[in-house]
């Protein structure tokens, strides 16, 4: 979602229907309103009250909220139809009684709020996935149902530790954020008595009673607005505020991930990341204070350690809940992501752009670390090619010892001095935006898909420009001295056999190097503010494909450097160790680049598949999930 702009405008402003003078009628277990046959009451609140009931001419259970005022939800629902969250049947309106009946299917497994009040009496480190499995055990109790111990899920939870089972919760609930935003549809009123548990552990968003859809008619934002303050990012709380010039239909999705962090938090936690104190019993000048407070205190952990994943998490956290909501993640796709990662570190490691290290410093430089890269072999292979021709030269005579010089001489220059510019032109643009990424506030090219696209491309296009460069040179070099000194019979297989290992050399090395600085630094820099795309992944995939055949002309410069020297009796004993001893140590080198590389890869494959993951599940239409009741209480 763009940030700039806000799809949740409203139409034309409309009151809200209600019935608010109304007392909520005393309802309990047994009796009968409607077309429902009240079983269990599970949830209550100042104008609602939620049952688990039967619908009588369905001969089903249901979530049942009697409230004294007409919901929105409803409306909103009808356009969701996601995984996590909640989906509605239909609304009602019952004359006898003069309430409204919102059914929808139900969720045995409780509310996230029950799983808090465990998670508050539970010690840090024995906290893990059990208290989740625990507390939707017990919901199934109290609703008559027997755990279920086979799901997937349940087996997942209970072998995760706490930090993956609240980034697991939380990517399914951004998931959700991302689903409704994208149609328009602000929840606000994100908190742990919202988000109900299936059976088997599935995590649904529900009561989006408080919400607003810019795509329904007859609906304002200013009709809808309210939510739970303990939650509220500081615009919502300045929209509340009559006192703040802060219109509410300026609110767009950051302020629900603000929530959802806050959530996570206390999950993460067991105690919400704001602590108010003192407030003034003036409505207004006590939202303000809350809102101040929020801008300006950065949340503690209550608990210091050394538990990498939970450091990760307690940061994708505060990003979350900064006050300016530019600084928070820009959707709920990029939020699950970052939650993915933070119990994938690897992954995550790879993605973070550190002010320090090696690799802040080829970001800062990856132009000349990238001609270094391909320059060094290269420039070795250079100088093996000189100095083993010229010992074949030497007994030909000082005319062609001379004339060898002045060819190496020009070549060199030539050849290097195009290679330098090939690289200039290849390189440039890539390393630009990398180099961009280097200087605070990171800057994110607005090519850089193409730029990615490409800067995969550059280890193959190095290798070929380099086995072009010498094939053209192994041709215009003997050539060139046979027309300087004709009268001088050269054996040509000299050339041959050391200008088919510089090309070797030349095809193998630079690729391996730029194309390590690409997976692990050049690309990560790139993908910066982005989930990657299908593109992404099927160029990273088809890299990977073709790391072998690099990879095995690594491996045939050692066996070549043998057959050369032995074929063509090289004389000097330094030459023919160097060449072979060169070669073997250049095929390890080689090799563990090799598998740094595709672990980089993986990472990065992973990464983007969770975001794929994230937009294909934004938009699909789900049919035939579990689903789940609504829960009426206000914290």
């Amino acid at each position: 979602m763009n940030p700039d702009s806000n799809p949740f405008k409203p139409e034309e402003q409309h009151p809200r229907t209600s019935n608010k003078g109304h007392v909520p009628l005393a309802l309990g277990e047994g009796d009968s309103i409607d077309d429902f046959q009240l079983v269990r009451k599970v949830g209550v609140g100042a104008f609602a009250q939620v049952f688990l009931a039967r619908q009588i001419s369905m001969q089903r259970l249901v979530a049942l909220k009697v409230s004294t005022e007409r919901s929105n939800e409803p409306e909103a629902l009808a356009q969701l139809d996601h995984p996590n969250i909640v989906r509605v049947f239909d609304q009602r309106f019952c004359d006898a009684h003069q309430v409204w009946l919102l059914y929808m299917q139900f969720a045995s497994g409780g509310t996230l709020r029950e799983v808090i009040e465990t998670v508050r009496k539970t010690s840090a480190s024995d906290r893990d996935g059990r208290i989740i499995i625990d507390s939707v055990d017990r919901s199934l109790n109290q609703c008559g149902y027997p755990p279920i111990d086979s799901e997937r899920r349940r087996r997942y939870y209970t072998a995760s530790s706490w930090v993956a089972v609240v980034c697991h919760v939380g990517i399914q609930l951004a998931k959700a954020l991302n689903y409704s935003h994208q149609q328009g549809i602000l929840h606000r009123d994100v908190k742990p008595a919202n988000v109900l548990l299936t059976h088997d552990c599935v995590a649904k968003l529900a009561d989006f009673n408080c919400s607003f859809a810019s795509n329904l008619q007859n609906n304002n934002a200013e009709g809808f607005l309210g939510g739970s303050i303990g939650y509220m990012s500081p615009e919502q709380l300045d929209a509340l505020n009559p006192e703040v010039p802060f219109s509410a239909d300026a609110l767009d999705g950051r302020a629900d991930l603000y929530s959802l962090s806050a959530l996570l938090w206390e999950l993460l936690y067991g105690e919400r990341p704001f602590r108010e104190d003192g407030l003034s019993s003036n409505r207004a000048r006590m939202l303000s204070q809350i809102a101040d407070n929020r801008r300006r205190v950065q949340p503690t952990p209550p608990i210091e350690d050394k538990d990498r994943s939970r450091i990760s998490l307690t940061n994708v956290l505060l990003a979350g809940l900064k006050p300016d909501r530019n600084d928070r993640p820009i959707d709920g796709a990029l939020f699950a992501r970052e939650l993915w990662l933070c119990v994938k570190p690897q992954s995550q490691a790879l993605l973070q752009l550190s002010s320090s290290g090696w690799r802040s410093i080829v970001r800062r430089h990856p132009m000349l670390m990238s001609v270094l890269i391909v320059l060094v072999p290269n420039g070795l292979a250079g100088f093996f090619n000189y100095t083993y021709n010229r010992s074949q030269i030497v007994m030909k005579g000082d005319d062609a010892l001379n004339a060898f010089q002045q060819v190496s001489t020009v070549l060199n220059i030539v050849y290097f001095s195009l290679g330098a510019i090939l690289a200039n032109w290849l390189v440039g643009p890539v390393a630009t935006a990398v180099r961009a990424t280097a200087k605070p506030p990171a800057i994110s090219s607005p090519n850089s898909e193409e730029l990615r696209i490409q800067s995969l491309q550059l280890g193959s296009l190095a290798s070929i420009i380099g086995v072009a460069l010498w094939l053209s040179s192994g041709v215009i070099f003997p050539l060139s001295l046979q027309w300087m000194v004709p009268n001088v019979a050269f054996d040509y297989t000299h050339f041959i056999g050391s200008m088919t290992i510089c090309g070797l050399i030349a095809a193998a090395y630079p690729y391996f190097g730029l194309t390590f600085l690409v997976s692990r630094v050049f690309y990560p820099a790139l993908l910066k503010g982005s989930s990657g795309t299908e593109r992404d992944a099927m160029k990273l995939e088809s890299l990977d494909d073709q790391l072998s055949i690099p990879l095995f002309i690594a491996a045939i410069v050692p066996m070549a450097s043998l057959l050369v020297v032995s074929l063509l009796r090289i004389q000097s004993r330094y030459v023919s160790l160097s060449l072979i001893l060169s070669g073997v140590v250049g095929l390890v080198v080689v090799y563990l680049l090799y598998r740094k590389i595709r672990q980089d890869i993986h990472s990065l494959l992973v990464t983007i598949r969770i975001a794929e993951e994230v937009a294909a599940d934004t938009r699909s239409t789900t049919i035939g999930h579990s689903a789940i009741g609504l829960h009426a209480t206000r914290d």
